[in-house]
């Protein structure tokens, strides 16, 4: 495949209070799956729900590693699932849309 024929595919991920609600190795999971994926123009657009429950440290944390995707963390308060769904399709910069849940 020649790169003129590679199309951005954007991963966009939604959540709040992972960590109060349990949900934080399921997050991992996912987040390593993104990660792992062969293809070779993917975005991550992870928002958060402006949490103060020690997510924002947590997601911040696995940005510090060696990503072999480009990871954007978008943190701020939002007024419901749709509304961040929306925020993150406005800050893609994909061809192609994905929206991942946390699990």
């Amino acid at each position: 495949m020649d790169k003129l024929s590679i199309k951005k595919v954007s991963i966009i991920t939604i959540c709040i209070d992972l960590i109060k609600v349990g949900r934080k190795d399921f997050f991992q999971q996912m987040f390593d799956s993104v990660q792992q994926q062969s293809y070779t123009d993917i975005e991550h657009v992870i928002i958060d729900g402006d949490s103060k429950d020690g997510t924002q440290d947590y997601i911040n944390s696995l940005l510090g590693e060696d990503l072999v995707h480009e990871v954007n963390f978008i943190s701020e308060p939002d007024t419901g699932i749709y509304n961040a769904m929306n925020k993150g399709v406005r800050r893609s910069k994909g061809d192609y849309i994905i929206v991942m849940n946390t699990d």
